[in-house]
């Protein structure tokens, strides 16, 4: 098994040299231009976010698949939840060979995806790390077990209490005790196959409900042995009601362009709808599946999504809970 494991590491690391000097070349470009930030940007987006689940086994009460009206408003895709398909994923994959690393999740929960292992293993084949976000409930020992012996580069679980009436008043349907058995099965797994990935980080949505438990979840989870910790500041679609009554951290308004995804990143949904990223889901600058991802990267819509970035005068970027805020500074 160890052995398998080892393997599938070196082969992996064969394919990054074999196309090294294209993912460099690129990765320099980039770099470049994230000087000045153009309108137009020469080069290729190094991470892929692709949604291969809208289904979920949870209700937390951020997550706009718990609100009717705003899945009807923002984002209708998600009102017939389903999973995509692994020759969807790989055509998706397959159009970006400049990217260095791919993130397997969008709104849904991605093991409810049957296939998540295959396209994990497919990344892993192509020499490209795999990243996703998990809810932590399906996290059975055989599925933790496929996910590394697929490859899987990180895993990020939500978390967000420090005792289980928070947790589970936020993740509503998760039972605290078997997500956090779950955890500590999985980093117990993967030191009992001597592999170093994946990674494993904790993420815990930042909001007036858990403000007071950010350090406590920190010691529990250091003391199980996880790799990192993640802060997030509360998100939702523009003038979200729930999101601006619980946010602890408001934007700020004039914030420096902190943020470069608009010019190494892209969202792509489970029907194949291109947006600038995963803030901002509901935003339809093209289609991975009707046509060709260069006439949607510099098209007008994005030069337009750059342009109001870079000004400051973009109403998404400005109210956006990541790269508009002071982090928290406990993780």
């Amino acid at each position: 098994m160890v052995k398998n494991i080892t393997k599938k590491y070196a082969e992996r690391n064969e394919v990054i040299r074999n196309r090294g000097i294209l993912v460099l070349v690129n990765s320099i470009l980039l770099k470049i231009q994230k000087i000045y930030f153009p309108f137009k940007v020469i080069g290729k987006p190094q991470s892929i976010q692709i949604e291969i689940s809208t289904k979920c086994n949870l209700k937390c009460v951020m997550c706009p698949l718990t609100s009717q009206e705003k899945k009807e408003k923002y984002l209708p895709h998600l009102l017939k939840p389903k999973n995509m398909g692994f020759e969807e994923f790989r055509k998706i994959l397959d159009s970006f060979p400049r990217a260095g690393i791919i993130r397997i999740n969008g709104i849904g929960e991605p093991l409810l995806n049957p296939e998540i292992e295959k396209m994990i293993a497919y990344c892993t084949e192509n020499g490209i790390l795999s990243v996703f976000n998990t809810n932590g409930t399906m996290l059975t020992e055989e599925k933790s077990r496929g996910l590394i012996e697929s490859g899987a580069s990180s895993v990020i679980i939500s978390f967000d209490g420090a005792n289980k009436k928070t947790f589970e008043s936020i993740r509503i349907g998760a039972n605290y005790d078997k997500v956090l058995e779950n955890i500590s099965s999985l980093v117990k797994l993967k030191k009992e196959l001597k592999s170093e990935l994946p990674k494993i980080s904790i993420a815990t949505v930042y909001m007036k409900q858990n403000r007071e438990e950010l350090e406590k979840i920190r010691e529990m989870f250091r003391k199980i042995g996880v790799n990192d910790f993640i802060t997030n500041n509360l998100n939702g679609p523009p003038n979200d009601e729930f999101s601006m009554k619980n946010r602890v951290i408001e934007p700020e308004k004039n914030a420096p362009i902190s943020c470069v995804q608009p010019w190494d990143e892209v969202y792509i949904n489970i029907n194949g709808q291109i947006s600038p990223c995963c803030y901002a889901p509901y935003l339809n600058f093209g289609n991975i599946f009707e046509q060709d991802f260069d006439s949607t990267w510099n098209n007008s819509k994005y030069e337009q999504f750059r342009k109001n970035k870079r000004s400051r005068k973009s109403d998404i970027c400005n109210n956006c809970p990541a790269y508009s805020v002071k982090k928290p500074g406990f993780f």
